[in-house]
């Protein structure tokens, strides 16, 4: 009955005494459901997945601005992905927050106002005192039979400016986006925040002369290979404005996991000396060889953070699972289960970078855990880390002091 959605936020769904039960995993999102007492083939309600692990000063209502904060602080993009073929049941708290896309449209445009790259040759149809540019003159042929508009000339002329259609067009769309950003459904420190870069944007479109529709046009941008970098990521910023627009009210997702990977990032690099992030491991194939299977390996192997402390390598893995969180019912074998190919994992990542030092991250509430074990000359740490950014240097500290004691551990 709801296969489709589920699959799309994938949430499991099992029977057990009786009782439906629902298990979300790394995305987060909103779906439409059927109820089975209220008609087969008709969506009738939605169902809104929200994050796990949330900190303990979130408030569940507002879930998605505690969401954002995050992402700010692990300069993580939000970018909804839909499904149009899903419509949204209700208008009202559930579609994607539209002004994510509306500020990420006001931030690229300072850019591009301060570069003026968007000036284009566009050729304009006006009445000129003098025979200039490209004259119709069996217009003025016609016309000219009355004196007072012998001195009168149609002609096109072209011209380079902001003041070409295309620009118009994105002048439009900002104002829509600085009206969401003003709406009540945005938190009010983005408001703030934003006033002063809206205030500047404005300022200098003030001195350039173009007339601008109200109702900005749904057309997306085209990207050309003569834009500017400035002004690409712009375009980028307002088509998917556009088409968040005209797809506010369907099914929607972000994957949860990657966020909280870039949140570990951002925290656990102020703690290394040096590190990086998503250091890429790549497949060769030696020759000599069939390639039958190989050839289905990765091209590469990804571990999140490869860092330094001093001169050792050290291999971190971050995972959004439930690590020090028992589920109802499970039994410590499958516990150990869930842990033992993410530990086979990472050591295999020590070896390929002479690394002795390897160490999972995963979601934990209220504070802090550490523990350490060793396999042969491997130690694997196991760190639980709380959702919650404000805290981040006082865990960046925490963790440099886990780690220069394996350090020590393994100097001795």
């Amino acid at each position: 009955m709801n296969k489709r959605a589920f699959q799309f936020l994938n949430i499991e769904a099992f029977n057990e005494n009786g009782q439906i039960h629902l298990k979300a995993n790394e995305l987060i999102g909103a779906i439409p459901i059927r109820m089975p007492d209220k008609g087969k083939d008709k969506y009738v309600t939605d169902l809104i997945v929200k994050p796990r692990y949330q900190s303990n000063d979130s408030n569940s209502r507002d879930w998605f601005q505690w969401t954002y904060q995050l992402a700010e602080f692990s300069q993580f993009t939000l970018a909804p992905e839909k499904d149009t073929l899903m419509p949204l049941m209700r208008l009202h708290g559930t579609p994607a927050p539209q002004y994510l896309l509306a500020r990420e449209v006001i931030l690229e445009f300072v850019s591009v106002v301060n570069e003026h790259s968007w000036r284009r040759f566009e050729s304009l149809e006006r009445i000129a005192k003098r025979p200039v540019g490209n004259v119709d003159w069996n217009h003025y042929a016609v016309r000219s039979a009355i004196p007072q508009n012998r001195l009168l000339f149609k002609t096109n002329t072209n011209s380079i400016s902001e003041n070409n259609q295309e620009f118009r067009k994105a002048v439009a769309w900002l104002n829509f986006a600085v009206s969401e950003i003003h709406s009540y459904s945005t938190p009010v420190q983005i408001r703030v925040s934003l006033e002063p870069i809206i205030h500047n944007i404005q300022r200098k479109l003030s001195l350039i002369d173009i007339t601008i529709s109200r109702q900005p046009a749904p057309q997306i941008f085209k990207p050309y290979s003569s834009d500017s970098i400035h002004l690409r990521k712009l375009k980028r910023a307002l088509n998917a404005l556009i088409k968040n627009k005209s797809e506010s009210n369907f099914a929607w997702r972000i994957d949860f996991s990657q966020l909280y990977e870039s949140y570990v990032q951002a925290t656990v690099s102020r703690a290394l000396d040096t590190s990086e992030n998503n250091k890429r491991i790549p497949k060769s194939f030696i020759s000599g060889y069939h390639s039958k299977v190989t050839r289905l390996f990765p091209k590469y192997l990804e571990p999140d953070i490869v860092a330094r402390i001093g001169q050792v390598p050290i291999i971190i893995d971050a995972k959004y699972k439930s690590y020090f969180f028992p589920r109802e019912g499970e039994s410590k074998d499958s516990q150990k289960e869930r842990l033992r190919s993410d530990v086979h994992q990472i050591i295999a990542y020590t070896s390929m970078t002479n690394s002795k030092i390897a160490i999972l991250i995963a979601p934990s509430m209220g504070d802090m855990s550490f523990e350490l074990v060793q396999y042969s000359e491997i130690f694997v740490g196991i760190v639980g880390l709380p959702l919650d950014w404000i805290r981040a240097n006082d865990y960046s500290h925490r963790f440099r002091k886990f780690v220069q004691k394996i350090v020590g551990r393994l100097i001795d």
